[in-house]
């Protein structure tokens, strides 16, 4: 999955709480990266 994949999710998602998601997106994003750099 795509960070702009993840930011759709998040948008379609409707979340009210703006710290939760920012959180949760810079988690996710460091999840992917880590991943990627291991290719």
């Amino acid at each position: 999955m795509r960070t702009d994949q993840a930011v759709s999710v998040h948008r379609s998602l409707n979340l009210c709480d703006n710290g939760n998601v920012q959180q949760a997106i810079s988690e996710f994003s460091a999840i992917v990266r880590a991943r990627d750099e291991e290719r």
